[in-house]
């Protein structure tokens, strides 16, 4: 969650438009392709294809121009975002919401998203480091990959939180 919020002060002291937000998406893909894709949105995704994937509305309408096109649960849970450049995909950032203590809550959709290696949401540090011995320390988590095929896997209480796939803020 921190480098959303990061992404949201640059973007705004950049002048760039506001990110449109609307209700979690409707994956069209239960798979999380370390680097690649999650969800069935893959980076390099047109802006337009890839709101289609995750099912469009009228926060992200055709053709969307913006930076950054965020789902978040009605419950105030999980949370999912693209961020674009030149109209295409170069971030995927999935998170798990908190309670009003800091606890993350694992439930809803995001909870379904896994890697082939069945590493998703809630899957511990063990189990992180069991399916990816390769991972790096990174200022944001444990990260995977390099350059725009990084993916970062955020952690609290042991357990993943977070995972943005994209060149690392």
């Amino acid at each position: 969650m921190r480098v959303l919020g990061i992404v949201l002060v640059v973007a705004g002291a950049l002048g760039l438009p506001a990110a449109a937000s609307a209700d979690l998406p409707a994956f069209s893909s239960t798979l999380i392709v370390p680097g690649t894709s999650a969800g069935g949105v893959k980076l390099g995704m047109a802006a337009d294809t890839a709101i289609a994937k995750w099912g469009g509305n009228e926060a992200c309408p055709k053709p969307y121009t913006g930076y950054e096109c965020r789902w978040r649960a009605a419950s105030g849970g999980a949370n999912a975002a693209l961020t674009f450049k030149n109209a295409k995909v170069v971030a995927i950032d999935l998170y798990v919401g908190t309670t009003s203590t800091g606890t993350p809550v694992f439930k809803g959709p995001l909870m379904k998203l896994k890697t082939r290696k069945k590493v998703g949401m809630r899957a511990t540090v063990r189990q992180l480091l069991k399916a990816y011995p390769k991972l790096k320390g990174s200022p944001s988590g444990a990260a995977l990959g390099s350059g725009i095929h990084t993916t970062t896997f955020s952690t609290s209480g042991g357990r993943v939180t977070e995972i943005y796939i994209g060149v690392p803020l």
